[in-house]
């Protein structure tokens, strides 16, 4: 009993006292094959320091709200089941195989899907939107949200915003509308790294900018203020980035749901995305990018013509194709 005559869980008074233990407690990152009880999300709440969250591979109910009085400046959503491949790989045989990645708790949560993303989704947007008003580092998974539920929420200080997994689709229970990305950008101010991480597909390309031709300026005047942009294979560049005045830090990424290998950007397309840096007269100083052709001199020609203001270059190449090296590694020996 507490002090007020009421019943309180023997769990609940033994996360309490976990928590009070830990005063300088400042990150949580929770990986858990089963639903989390919600009197451990009302433990954590009570964590005055408590100032960043992680749920990886766990299911999320309504239950999260519960986290309260707590205020979080870092989210960070991932749903179950949501394995992705950046870039290269192992050529190990066990993981080309889906089953190694899919455990069998997982399957039988994703069998499930249609039902649990409702409750995951209102979940997420109810948790996020709780704390907008402090948020400035938002991770979010694009099977746990809309745009048209994100564009409904205002975000003053948030300077990050990443989206991985699948790209947002308006849910079945959400009004029909035609909202974009730029719907929910528009309503943060203090943008500044944005980062869309979707696996590759076939079946979706996303367009940042849309279809519009010409782009909305609105929409280009908001690519100008970010200084930090990481973006996948699956989004089309086409256009993007010669709109980005205020550029410092790129990436361009090939990344695949598992257990596929990724195909990145030829140098053709390298050489066009290059181009569009040059024009956007940025002054990139970082830059990573992921290949699918050999490192050529080209390659290395067209980067240094088109970006001469670069301190920092990271180059990888997607060298397996079905698994199957197309690389020979030689060892060169210096002469004595």
């Amino acid at each position: 009993m507490d002090k007020d005559g009421n019943y309180v869980p023997r769990d609940l008074v033994k996360f309490n006292s976990a928590i009070a233990k830990m005063p300088k407690l400042s990150k949580v990152t929770l990986t858990c094959p089963f639903f989390i009880p919600q009197s451990l999300f009302q433990s954590l709440g009570l964590s005055r320091s408590l100032s960043a969250i992680t749920f990886v591979d766990t299911p999320l109910q309504i239950g999260i709200t519960s986290i309260s009085p707590a205020t979080f400046k870092q989210i960070s959503l991932t749903p179950v089941g949501q394995t992705l491949r950046v870039g290269d790989g192992p050529t190990d045989p066990r993981f080309s195989d889906i089953t190694y990645f899919m455990r069998d708790w997982r399957r039988k949560y994703r069998s499930q899907a249609s039902w649990n993303q409702v409750q995951e989704t209102q979940a997420s947007i109810a948790f996020v939107k709780s704390h907008a008003i402090h948020i400035t580092h938002l991770e979010l998974s694009g099977s746990l949200c809309s745009f048209g539920a994100l564009s409904r929420i205002d975000w003053p200080f948030l300077k990050t915003f990443a989206l991985t997994g699948n790209a947002p689709v308006t849910q079945p229970y959400e009004p029909p509308a035609h909202v974009q990305l730029f719907n929910v950008l528009a309503r943060m101010d203090a943008l500044r790294d944005l980062r869309l991480l979707f696996a590759q597909s076939k079946a979706q390309e996303f367009h940042i900018l849309g279809h519009d031709d010409p782009p909305d300026p609105a929409h280009t005047a908001k690519l100008a203020t970010l200084t930090d942009f990481a973006v996948s294979n699956a989004c089309k560049l086409s256009g993007i980035l010669n709109y980005m005045s205020s550029l410092r830090r790129l990436a361009i990424l090939a990344i695949v749901d598992l257990p596929r290998w990724p195909i990145a950007l030829g140098q053709a397309e390298v050489d066009r995305v290059l181009m569009d840096v040059a024009a956007s007269n940025c002054e990139l100083n970082h830059l990573r990018i992921i290949v699918e052709d050999k490192l050529t001199p080209s390659v290395c020609w067209s980067i240094t013509s088109n970006c001469p203001h670069l301190q920092v270059l990271e180059i990888e190449r997607c060298g397996y194709h079905d698994g199957k090296s197309v690389s020979s590694w030689v060892r060169v020996c210096p002469q004595a």
